[in-house]
């Protein structure tokens, strides 16, 4: 599903330095910039309501290599959210 490999990544806080694991949902592109929902892995299916976390991928101008940011602008965030929200209502109408 992911260029990041299986469903499940690992990250850390930069802040805290905590490690904890997301269950990436979907992927979208918007603008040319790469994008992922994600919520947090430890059982996901006994939460009713999932707390959605949007993440961009950026790339790190020092080394290449691909990296997970936050979306700190909040018409960015509005936009992607948009665009898994009209993915997944899209998927839910496919399905009836």
């Amino acid at each position: 599903m992911s260029d990041f490999g299986d469903d499940i990544i690992s990250i850390s806080d930069e802040e805290t330095g905590e490690e904890f694991e997301l269950l990436i949902l979907d992927e979208a592109d918007l603008d040319d910039v790469h994008y992922l929902a994600c919520t947090e892995s430890q059982n996901p299916d006994d939460e009713p309501n999932l707390e959605v976390i949007i993440l961009k991928v950026i790339e790190d101008e020092a080394t290449g290599e691909e990296l997970l940011s936050t979306v700190d602008s909040e018409d960015e965030l509005e936009a992607i959210y948009q665009v898994f929200e009209d993915r997944m209502f899209s998927d839910e109408e496919d399905e009836e």
